[in-house]
């Protein structure tokens, strides 16, 4: 089931219905308690989470709440929902590496103006990621249809009650079984998330499934009928009562300068990571390899929320490995570039192809010069040196340990400090 074991008869009615196909409530019932019967147990048993404190909208268009979902933030997954506080209806949702103003304000705030309407009031809590938005709001506070009230309000995020009821069905059908898996790696040891690259990777692809498991959500919400309210999609119909025009909505980086130049600063590009490619063509080319292994992700997403995570932990390793590939060209150049352009000599370029820390694998070049990065710090090298390198490495006493090894890191790390003693420190690094 793509939908996992979450979805009971009035989600999955209006993720049915989000996807052109009607039937009532009671049918869909029967089939989901008969078509697993674990799911539907574990679903009974579930704890409601209900809002005690009375609210009031009295329009769509009176509130819209924002509100961030972090319980993925040490994986460089951030998600943002707006929902309209009358019809319940989510108008706006991204999914991001690190929350950012400009971000929010596009995806999020502007692109709800523009579909919905002006909302008379934003409601908030008291982060620093909401600063351009309520900048904007209260800017175009005289667009409003009530301009009386204030045009936002920050408060708690346990008193933003409307958006807050949504996490729980965004974690359990999306942030859970993704978060599952990237937890196992690490207690593995398998993911190391102190490595840049790998964060790089993890962000990269798991907020692609967190997107796809959105969108599932928000679409199954929207059609979802609330008892004794409706169905969100159909009380938001009409949007809000107060239209503005797309002309006094600038695009985030001119939201960004005007706030700059009346407020103050603002992090325009926000990082989880770092991106490992030379240049765009290079990411082009590892996103074109990955897709031939995996050319639909929907299946790690589909997997993974029903307790099957194999294939997303495969697919993240191996998007890892491809990420590496375009470096290596770049690695092993800068290690023997010096003054003048020299390479290292073709029995050496032989010996390195041959010794393989990974047993009968392909040697990445990369995993070869590691236990000179440990040793000395930063690339490049100079051509001395990886001669160096190489001449230890071809000596028959590390062949012979080489030979039949699966796995050769002590042996590397031997060469690293035999290197480290034959050179003088002030040939160490570049």
């Amino acid at each position: 089931m793509k939908t996992g074991p979450t979805y009971g008869r009035k989600m999955m009615t209006g993720y049915l219905a989000a996807a052109g196909v009607h039937a009532s409530e009671g049918r869909v019932g029967d089939v989901l308690r008969n078509i697993h019967m674990p799911y539907h147990r574990a679903r009974c048993q579930g704890a409601r989470n209900l809002n005690p404190v009375p609210y009031n909208a009295g329009y769509v268009g009176h509130k819209v709440h924002i509100d961030q979902n972090e319980k993925m933030v040490m994986f460089g997954v951030t998600h943002v929902l707006a929902i309209d506080g009358f019809s319940s209806k989510i108008v706006g949702k991204s999914t991001m590496p690190v929350k950012n103003n400009l971000t929010i304000y596009s995806d999020i705030y502007r692109g709800a103006v523009i579909e919905y309407g002006m909302w008379d009031q934003v409601r908030v809590d008291h982060g620093k990621e909401f600063y351009l938005t309520l900048y904007m709001q209260e800017k175009l506070a005289s667009h409003r249809h009530n301009t009386e009230r204030p045009p936002y309000m920050q408060t708690p995020s346990t008193k933003n009650h409307t958006i807050e009821r949504i996490w729980p069905e965004i974690n359990n059908r999306v942030n859970y079984p993704l978060k599952v898996a990237l937890v196992q790696l690490v207690d593995q040891e398998v993911l190391d998330m102190e490595d840049r690259m790998s964060k790089f990777c993890v962000s990269s692809l798991t907020c692609q499934l967190a997107r796809l498991g959105i969108d599932r959500v928000v679409q199954a919400w929207n059609a979802h009928r609330i008892p004794g309210k409706g169905i969100p999609s159909y009380l938001a119909r009409e949007g809000c009562p107060k239209r503005i025009s797309t002309d006094l909505l600038p695009e985030a980086s001119v939201a960004a300068d005007w706030y700059e130049q009346e407020v103050g600063s603002l992090t325009r590009v926000s990082h989880f990571g770092t991106n490992p490619f030379q240049s765009a063509q290079d990411q082009e080319t590892a996103e074109r390899e990955f897709a031939l292994q995996w050319p639909d992700v929907t299946v790690m997403l589909d997997n993974a929320v029903n307790n099957q995570p194999e294939d997303f932990k495969s697919g993240l390793q191996g998007l890892i490995d491809l990420t590496r590939q375009p470096e290596y060209p770049q690695r092993i150049e800068a290690c023997v570039r010096v003054k003048t352009v020299r390479r290292v000599s073709e029995p050496q370029e032989k010996t390195l192809e041959k010794i393989s820390p990974m047993g009968s694998k392909p040697v990445p070049q990369w995993y070869l010069l590691k236990p000179l990065q440990e040793t000395f710090g930063a690339f490049p090298l100079h051509v001395d040196e990886v001669q160096t390198f190489l001449s230890l490495v071809a000596e028959e006493r590390i062949q012979r340990e080489l030979d039949g090894a699966t796995r050769n890191e002590k042996v590397f790390q031997e060469v690293a400090q035999l290197l480290s003693q034959l050179l003088s420190p002030d040939l160490q690094t570049v």
